[in-house]
C-alpha cells in the first residue's frame, strides 16, 4: 500500500483534526504514522510528520535518525532541509551541516526568512569556538568572520537590523589570543554598542544577542554596565513568561509553520526561561541559570540554544586589553 494516493491524505487530515480541534496528540501521532506508512515518499507529509514529532517532544537524536533513513525525501524541500540542519547542529555535527549548506542552492520562502542563515551562523560560530578551545585562534577567527558573510547559494542575506553581537564577541576573543589587542577592543566595542536585534520578522531590544553585549562589556571592564544589562534582560524575561500569547491580526510571513497550532503561552514560557537563564549566567548565578536552561529543554527538547548553553555556555573570560609590554 506504499504511496497509496487515496488513504494517506485522509489519515493526514484526521491527524490535523486530532491535534488542532480534539487536542488528542496521541491519536494525531497515530494517524500521521499511518499516513506516512501509506505514502513514505510524500515530502510534505514526511515534513509535517517530523514537525508533529517535534511538538510531541521527541528526542532530537531520534528525529535525526529517522530523517537519515529517508534523506532523499528530506532534501527535496528547503524547509525540511533546514530542519535537518538544525538537528545536525543540535547533536554537534557542525561540519556536516556546513557541508550541506555550502553545496545546496536554497530558495527563500514565506515564513522561512532567516532560518537557513541562522543554521549557517550557528555552525560557523560553533566550529570557531571548537578551534578556539584547541588554541587555534587564527582559524577560529576565519570561522567567526565567515559567520556573518553567507555564501550566495543560501538565497538571502542577514537583515540590516540583525545583531552581530555574538560574532563580534567571539572575534574579540580570537583576536586577543592572537595578540591583536586593538582589533579585539574594536570587536568588543562593536558588540557592546548593539542596541537591538531583528528576530522573527520584528525588531526587539532583548534577545540572545543581549548576552554577548553584556559579555563584551565585561571584556571592556565596564562591569557595572554589564550587570545592569543582565538585570534588565532578567526583567524582560519575566515579562515574556507572563504573556498569554496571541498572533497579530495583521501578521504576515509568520516564522513558524502553522499546520499544527502552537500553545503560544508555552512558547513564551520557553523564551522567558531561556532569556532568564542568560541573564542569570551573566550575573554569575550559574546554578540558577542551568536550572532555567534545563527547564527550557523539558518544555522543548529541540531547543538548540539552551542545549548549547548547558554544553559550554559563553562564560565571561578574564581578558586583558592593556598594551603588551
Amino acid at each position: 500500500m506504499n504511496d497509496d494516493p487515496g488513504f494517506a491524505p485522509l489519515q493526514r487530515n484526521l491527524g490535523l483534526a486530532y491535534w488542532n480541534q480534539k487536542r488528542e496528540p496521541g491519536k494525531a501521532r497515530k494517524a500521521y504514522d499511518q499516513a506516512l506508512a501509506l505514502a513514505p515518499s510524500d515530502a510534505r507529509l514526511a515534513y509535517e510528520h517530523d514537525q508533529l514529532c517535534k511538538r510531541l517532544n521527541e528526542a532530537p537524536e531520534t528525529r535525526l535518525k529517522a530523517l537519515e533513513t529517508k534523506l532523499e525525501v528530506v532534501l527535496s524541500r528547503d524547509d525540511f532541509s533546514v530542519e535537518y540542519l538544525s538537528l545536525l547542529n543540535f547533536v554537534g555535527r557542525h561540519e556536516d551541516a556546513l557541508a550541506l549548506m555550502t553545496a545546496r542552492r536554497f530558495h527563500p520562502w514565506e515564513g522561512g526568512e532567516g532560518k537557513v542563515l541562522a543554521q549557517y551562523r550557528i555552525a560557523r560560530i560553533a566550529l570557531g569556538c571548537e578551534l578556539l578551545n584547541r588554541g587555534n585562534a587564527a582559524l577560529a577567527l576565519e570561522q567567526f568572520d565567515a559567520a556573518s558573510k553567507p555564501p550566495w547559494n543560501l538565497g538571502e542575506e542577514f537583515h540590516c537590523l540583525q545583531s552581530k553581537a555574538d560574532v563580534n564577541y567571539w572575534r574579540g576573543q580570537a583576536s586577543l589570543l592572537l595578540g591583536q589587542v586593538k582589533a579585539a577592543e574594536e570587536a568588543f566595542l562593536g558588540s557592546a554598542n548593539e542596541t537591538q536585534d531583528f528576530k522573527e520578522m520584528a525588531v526587539t531590544l532583548y534577545s540572545s544577542a543581549t548576552c554577548y553585549r553584556g559579555l563584551s562589556l565585561y571584556a571592556l571592564k565596564r562591569d557595572d554596565e554589564a550587570r545592569q544589562l543582565f538585570a534588565e534582560l532578567r526583567q524582560h524575561a519575566e515579562h515574556v513568561r507572563k504573556l498569554s500569547g496571541q498572533i497579530d491580526y495583521f501578521a504576515t510571513s509568520l516564522p513558524n509553520m502553522l499546520v499544527f497550532e502552537d500553545d503560544l503561552s508555552r512558547v513564551n514560557q520557553i523564551e522567558g526561561f531561556f532569556l532568564e537563564g542568560l541573564g542569570l549566567a551573566g550575573l554569575g548565578r550559574t546554578r540558577e541559570a542551568q536550572l532555567c536552561f534545563s527547564r527550557v529543554l523539558e518544555l522543548d527538547p529541540s531547543h538548540l540554544d539552551a542545549r548549547q548553553q548547558l554544553r559550554v555556555g559563553p562564560v565571561p573570560a578574564e581578558v586583558d586589553l592593556s598594551p603588551s609590554q
